[in-house]
């Protein structure tokens, strides 16, 4: 028999014997008063679960269980937070668990065995995770057979745009944004006006925008839904060249100036060893033309550097001859590069983000990107940088997305992808809104998680909690039947992610 821990299993370790209790310890906070006989009861606390695991270490000399010795400190010893732990005679049922610092792991390694200790900070156990649909009524029938209260992830897909949307059992609810009255006014924060998946290369011709030491050559097509490099433009002499590669141009349907731009890329190296990826260098480019094909402003994922992997985002405002530099940021976490660049400009305020884009498989999850991945679609290491246009020098309209994909000299080239970009126009922004204005709050094509284990709010993986109503209670799940409703029910389809829990 044996234990996976953060979904993780060692051959060479074989459980021989475990104590885990039943129940997680409770103790009772009980008052006593002089001279009266026994106690008040006071209320329980629920303490942390220990788990003892007697395992037997199977190593073929001393010297390999030297080595046992630094993999089980390196899989055991983790960075603080609770990984799950499950055993093979109960693989329904996981616990969140840190190693004890009670564990001698050169002891283990003297006698080839040893009592592993496992704290559980959360005492409860947990069920697998489960995603139970909403029916067209918007309605949710529920059987917690728990023994405690479960607290699920509310999914919603929104195929219809709406200015409110909330989840209700009993006298508890969830509410986002405001139904709208005989009176009110319904506005609309942002009009997507593209939307493109990079599954076609309709409508995109060769580029316009030739800067920053940038010659276009080569070509751009499409592979598994993505826009990726065909070539770039052959070998050249390096003294001449710069950066290099295919750019492409599309016109949108109107010229804008409030607007939001959200690009998904990737950018990443495939090579097996630090020194072989160091090699490798690449830079994804998106432009931002006036009707006249001149650049008012532009952002890059790049890796620059000859080596060492370096990955970074690059904003600027303004051509070539007279650039503004406003964000340069890199970031380890960006080595391997799975996110998303966000532009957007509100009145005289320019806004641009670098992230990461989590690709994770999560039961449940939804939507795509990069390659097929089934995604938690989670955004981190985010990185902002902002502008203020005093002068007015960066206000021309934007007409038209260029995008590109750059080869450095002759060098090696880092896997590049475009997968998806989103433009929105925006409207409505720096004024006072009227009482009677009601903000559409999710359009078509958004997706709104709400968990109600942390309280946390997203929105297309962003955290979002600007439309929140303040008398909203995230509920749980008790043990029993439960009846959770969802409404508007004909504004998109709505799941529930739960996982039952015992004491």
């Amino acid at each position: 028999m044996g234990l996976t821990f953060n979904n993780i299993r060692k051959d060479y370790l074989t459980v021989l014997s475990k104590k885990r209790p039943t129940f997680a310890p409770v103790s009772h906070n009980l008052i006593t008063i002089p001279k009266r006989p026994g106690a008040y009861v006071h209320g329980h606390e629920t303490d942390i679960r220990t788990i003892e695991v007697n395992v037997l270490i199977n190593g073929e000399n001393i010297s390999d269980l030297q080595k046992i010795k630094e993999d089980l400190a390196q899989w055991l010893i983790s960075d603080g937070t609770p990984k799950e732990l499950t055993f093979d005679d109960e693989p329904d049922r996981v616990y969140y668990a840190l190693i004890s610092d009670q564990v001698d792991f050169e002891e283990i390694v003297r006698i080839g065995s040893a009592t592993l200790v496992f704290i559980c900070p959360d005492p409860y156990k947990h069920g697998l995770e489960y995603t139970h649909q909403f029916n067209s009524s918007g309605v949710l029938e529920f059987i917690n057979d728990g023994s405690v209260d479960a607290f699920p992830t509310y999914e919603i897909d929104v195929s219809k745009d709406t200015t409110f949307l909330s989840i209700l059992n009993n006298d508890s609810h969830i509410t986002i944004g405001k139904p709208e009255e005989t009176n009110s006014v319904v506005t609309m924060p942002r009009d997507m006006i593209l939307y493109d998946k990079f599954e076609s290369m309709s409508g995109w011709n060769p580029g316009a925008a030739i800067q920053d030491g940038f010659i276009q050559m080569g070509s751009i097509y499409v592979k598994n839904g993505n826009f990726v490099p065909q070539s770039f433009g052959g070998n050249v002499d390096a003294n001449s060249y710069k950066w290099r590669g295919p750019a492409y141009v599309k016109q949108l349907p109107r010229s804008l100036q409030d607007f939001e731009l959200e690009c998904f890329m990737e950018m990443k190296s495939y090579r097996s060893t630090p020194a072989e990826r160091a090699t490798e260098l690449g830079r994804i480019a998106i432009y931002l033309l006036d009707i006249n094909n001149q650049v008012i402003g532009k952002m890059f994922v790049e890796d620059p550097t000859e080596k060492t992997m370096m990955v970074k985002g690059v904003a600027k405002l303004g051509p070539e001859a007279a650039t503004k530099t406003i964000m340069e940021y890199s970031n380890q976490a960006y080595n391997q590069f799975d996110g998303f660049i966000n532009i957007r400009r509100e009145g005289k305020w320019w806004h641009f983000q670098i992230g990461m884009y989590d690709t994770n498989a999560s039961l449940g999850s939804g939507g795509t990107f990069g390659g097929g991945e089934e995604i938690t679609g989670r955004r981190y290491g985010r990185y902002n940088a902002q502008f203020y246009d005093t002068d007015g020098t960066y206000q021309t309209k934007v007409a038209k997305i260029q995008v590109g994909f750059m080869q450095y000299k002759n060098y090696n080239w880092a896997s590049m992808l475009l997968d998806t970009m989103r433009v929105w126009e925006l409207s409505g922004t720096g004024g006072v809104p009227a009482p009677e204005d009601v903000p559409v709050i999710a359009q078509s094509g958004d997706r709104i998680e709400i968990e109600t284990s942390t309280g946390q709010i997203y929105r297309n993986g962003e955290p979002w909690y600007k439309r929140l109503d303040p008398t909203s209670h995230f509920f749980p799940l008790k043990p029993g039947v439960q009846r959770v409703t969802f409404y508007p029910n004909d504004i998109g389809t709505v799941k529930a992610r739960v996982r039952k829990r015992w004491l």
